[in-house]
């Protein structure tokens, strides 16, 4: 139906709301993004993928974004970033790859340097959420749960706190009702 279509889901969730458990929001990303056969892309996302599709997601301070860009259908799109992001569904022995992931980017200082960390330090006394990377410390990633990961997912994975942008020819009144179809709209969700 669509030419071109993006589709951008971003969680007002970052490292600023990592609270006592440094890089947990980056973590759940990994975990959602990969999905719960961890075979390198969700399975929602997957025949996105084999079709070409851009499909990409990261995490920074203040958010964490979901993202496809396809000349394909949009609605599938959308469904497959909303479906991802519903529910950790992981194993231990996939959370432990993710972990393993996640402290190689740490230890490389894959996203940010040490030096970026100090200034903000530096400037920034007061704000202990910009002292750390978004990936947290080898110390707090080797502490966290499967049940520190889901209680931050509920917490902060609900309608309330998620922006979707979708840019197509799709008419709007669509997107709306594939929206309220999603698991997004259909519960209220309860405060942990």
């Amino acid at each position: 139906r669509s030419a071109f279509a993006e589709v951008n889901l971003a969680v007002a969730l970052g490292s600023m709301d990592d609270d006592d458990r440094l890089g947990i929001a980056h973590f759940i990303e990994h975990i959602l993004f990969v999905g719960p056969t961890y075979n390198s892309v969700h399975p929602l996302l997957r025949s996105l993928a084999r079709k070409a599709t851009d499909v990409n997601a990261w995490t920074d301070r203040y958010l964490t974004r979901y993202e496809t860009s396809s000349g394909e259908n949009v609605s599938e799109q959308i469904e497959a970033l909303l479906g991802l992001t519903r529910e950790i569904i992981t194993t231990p022995e996939a959370m432990e790859i993710e972990r393993r992931i996640i402290l190689q980017e740490i230890e490389e200082g894959k996203y940010e340097p040490g030096n970026y960390n100090w200034r903000m330090r530096m400037l920034y006394p007061n704000v202990t959420g910009l002292h750390h990377s978004t990936d947290g410390t080898s110390e707090s990633v080797k502490s966290l749960t499967l049940s520190n990961l889901w209680h931050h997912h509920h917490r902060w994975y609900g309608p309330s706190n998620m922006l979707i942008q979708v840019a197509s020819r799709l008419p709007h009144d669509e997107v709306l009702d594939i929206i309220a179809s999603s698991w997004l709209l259909q519960a209220p969700r309860s405060e942990c």
